[in-house]
């Protein structure tokens, strides 16, 4: 009987039938493609020894002037930064305080003396967020301000925008809103609030008058006087009476940076315990505050400095070796933010989805792109000496993502991809927007992907790649596996992970058949190939291979992994597998008796064991669409010389898969022996 080489066409594809398929990969577990044959995949071991508290959602490596390595950790309870095999804690700290308005200020100077009962002992580290907007010697404080001088055990001071128009002692007022019955119309009080008609006042705190619910952004419809001004309630007041904004209470909002500890302190009441990582005052008597959580975070590095950004949050900024042991928020920078990501070449900070004032009160759009001046990651406020600024996209909903590029910045909408050019100059503008492409939005925050010098992402319906030019779709030949599975409640949790040694793009992303809420499956592309497949994986963040080593991932049980390492799962068996098509196994209408299939394989890494155990099931039928007889699975070595399927048929395909311990293998050119046996109809 003749001998035939089956030659397997490389790729998975479950776009055709498995008919139409033939001698190609119908589906795969752990696998990937070298030369066109498929190998299983490198394994994975712990990076570091103990789960992390919350769900990672992003990591980020960078190395400060002492040339020691840090893993940051941005997770849904913390963030946390890894080095040495040693995890500190760094999560930024908030306290808010609700009180009667007690400022001081004094005619002709900015200075502002704020008396907070609820407090005790803030530092020149802190900074202070005006929730609530307040009037007080003319001057309305609204926004976050840093304290600049420490008083007492309740009281410091801060440095207003303006001069005051007059000196008080321990006043101040906050709105208040006054209804008409039958009247959409509402009045607002609040002294030498300075607007003009279409200004903008945001009500951050919800206050309930006159059957109404006032809260959001308004425009300003007319001004009645210095101390009064009209806005319009999208429904009719039901009664004619008035509230004050919070019940009459100022309400600030802390963010609490923990400075140096007495060196008797100990680990108790540092990043784990009462000091930074609960709340109350630590042994110092330093006020704290207690972590934030976050649904997201970006995560970037200014030279040493580690930056972060909770989704919805500022800016914050953590420095190795200064004795601050948690993230301090950048008080200079936009307070609310979808995001951050540092400009290679022109060291700015670009942060999108975020918060501007224009008017009374901070507003988040999510549109805003804002950028700091160049070399001042703190400084946001335009000027005629500095190039910050800011810009309002005007196609689509929201600015989902945005990556530094190798010659320029890229910001996805969820409808489109733009491109920031920096011009270089006040005049011109200082950057240069535009749209190079539509119907590509990013479907996610971190769905994106850097891999030399182009970019790789998942759209809400395709993958793309932009090099040069315009941004393109990738034909992806596992579609199927992710658009018709994915778990569009969850989409916001898809990310892209690149693994630059093999030249992959995995994207992870959750099922709907699993009901999954986190990212349970991926799918790959190698990009000088173009050839994908697949997996299940828990995952839910990760970064390329960095100055820490090969690529890192982390589950969302907080698990974080060095990939590549290992042949195995971090010491357990990788069920690495592919299943063929349908492929004919002699032409025309004869049954095929084949007797012999002979194994070509690579049993191990170069220089390795040849070790390798592999599983091989064959199996075959008369015609499409009926039980298959299965033959096997048959164990097979480096020794086995032939394996005796005795199979009968006119369609074959067959399944090759490992499940043992510190294995690798590459599939060849299979070799099966067949003859005719007869015919039915």
């Amino acid at each position: 009987m003749p001998m035939t080489m089956l030659k397997l066409v490389p790729g998975v594809n479950v776009e055709v039938t498995a008919s139409q398929l033939e001698a190609g990969y119908a589906s795969s577990n752990f696998g990937r493609f070298r030369s066109g044959l498929f190998e299983k995949l490198g394994g994975w071991a712990k990076y570091f020894e103990f789960a992390v508290g919350g769900i990672p959602k992003m990591l980020h490596a960078w190395q400060d002037r002492n040339e020691i390595n840090y893993l940051g950790v941005g997770t849904t309870t913390n963030l946390s930064v890894i080095s040495n095999d040693v995890i500190t804690a760094i999560t930024p700290q908030t306290y808010t305080s609700n009180f009667a308005p007690k400022f001081s200020t004094t005619i002709g100077s900015p200075n502002v003396t704020v008396d907070d009962p609820n407090i005790a002992n803030v530092t020149t580290l802190d900074s202070v967020y005006f929730s609530v907007p307040v009037s007080v010697g003319g001057l309305i404080l609204s926004g976050s301000y840093p304290i600049s001088l420490v008083l007492g055990t309740t009281q410091y001071r801060i440095v207003a925008a303006a001069n005051a128009t007059a000196s008080v002692t321990n006043g101040g007022s906050v709105p208040s809103f006054a209804t008409t019955i039958n009247s959409s119309t509402v009045s607002v009080t609040l002294n030498d609030h300075g607007l003009i008609a279409a200004d903008q006042f945001v009500a951050p705190v919800a206050t309930s008058v006159g059957g109404l619910t006032i809260q959001g952004a308004y425009n300003v419809v007319s001004v009645t006087s210095a101390n009064v001004f009209v806005i319009a309630a999208t429904a009719l007041a039901t009664s004619s009476t008035s509230a004050f904004m919070n019940s009459g209470q100022a309400r600030l909002v802390y963010y609490i940076a923990i400075g140096p500890l007495a060196t008797s302190t100990g680990y108790s009441v540092g990043t784990y315990s009462s000091g930074s990582y609960s709340t109350g005052s630590s042994s110092s008597g330093q006020q704290t505050g207690t972590p934030i959580t976050a649904t997201d975070w970006t995560l970037d590095n200014w030279g040493e400095i580690f930056l972060s950004c909770p989704e919805g949050g500022g800016v914050y900024a953590w420095q190795p070796s200064t004795g601050v042991s948690n993230a301090q928020l950048v008080s200079g920078a936009p307070i609310f933010n979808a995001g951050i990501f540092v400009s290679m070449q022109t060291q700015m900070l670009i942060c999108y989805g975020s918060s501007a004032t224009n008017g009374i009160g901070v507003d988040q759009n999510p549109l805003l792109v804002a950028w700091s001046n160049n070399g001042d990651y703190s400084s946001f406020t335009p000027s005629v000496t500095s190039q910050a600024g800011s810009r309002v996209l005007p196609t689509g909903s929201k600015i989902v993502s945005g990556r530094s590029a190798p010659q320029q910045e890229l910001i996805w909408t969820d409808l489109d991809l733009w491109s920031m050019n920096y011009l270089g100059s006040l005049k011109a503008g200082v950057w240069g927007f535009t749209k190079i492409g539509s119907n590509c939005g990013a479907i996610a925050r971190h769905a994106v992907a850097t891999q030399g010098a182009n970019i790789f992402w998942m759209g809400y319906s395709n993958f793309f790649v932009f090099g040069a030019g315009a941004p393109q779709v990738i034909p992806c030949s596992v579609w199927d596996v992710v658009f018709q599975d994915l778990n569009m409640a969850h989409q916001s949790k898809c990310f892209a992970w690149s693994n630059t040694p093999f030249n992959e793009i995995w994207f992870f992303f959750p099922r709907a058949s699993t009901g999954a809420t986190e990212c349970d499956f991926f799918v790959k592309v190698n990009t000088l190939t173009s050839l994908w497949d697949y997996g299940p994986l828990s995952r839910s963040c990760g970064i390329d291979q960095s100055l820490l080593g090969m690529p890192i991932s982390a589950t969302p049980g907080g698990i974080i992994y060095e990939h590549e390492v290992s042949p195995d799962a971090d010491g357990q068996p990788i069920n690495s597998y592919f299943t063929t098509g349908w492929f004919p196994i002699s032409d025309g209408q004869d049954i095929v008796f084949c007797d012999w299939l002979l194994p070509d394989m690579k049993w191990g890494t170069f220089g390795g064991n040849q070790t390798a155990t592999i599983l091989i099931t064959l199996e075959s039928v008369y015609y499409p669409g009926e039980t298959p007889q299965i033959h096997g699975p048959f164990s097979v070595t480096q020794s086995t010389a032939y394996i005796n399927p005795r199979l009968r048929g006119r369609l074959g395909r067959f399944r090759v898969e490992s499940n043992d311990i510190g294995s690798f293998w590459r599939v060849g050119g299979i070799r099966y022996r067949a003859a005719p046996d007869g015919r039915l109809p």
